[in-house]
């Protein structure tokens, strides 16, 4: 009995250890993509990964659009720009 406990503990940790792993992993950069066109944006370009984040280039009703998405998660922000700064004034 003592045995058949340890094997089902040693069962049980393998499987939430493979999970965790499994879980941890970053979306590559065509796994980006997809999910952006996916929401409905096209022209998906300059997928890049920049820490914990991808950033990307898009449209989506016409207008283009600079995004930052999640490298885990997947979530879709778009970017705030500032034309302000970008302007110099």
């Amino acid at each position: 009995m003592k045995h058949s406990l340890i094997r089902k503990l040693i069962v049980a940790g393998l499987a939430a250890s493979a999970i965790s792993i499994a879980t941890a992993q970053d979306l590559t950069a065509a796994q980006v993509k997809s999910r952006l066109e996916a929401a409905g944006y096209t022209n998906v370009q300059n997928v890049k990964k920049e820490g914990d984040h991808f950033d990307a280039m898009a449209t989506k009703d016409g207008k283009r659009v600079a995004l930052d998405v999640d490298a885990r998660t997947g979530a879709i922000t778009p970017e705030e720009k500032n034309e302000k700064n970008k302007s110099g004034k």
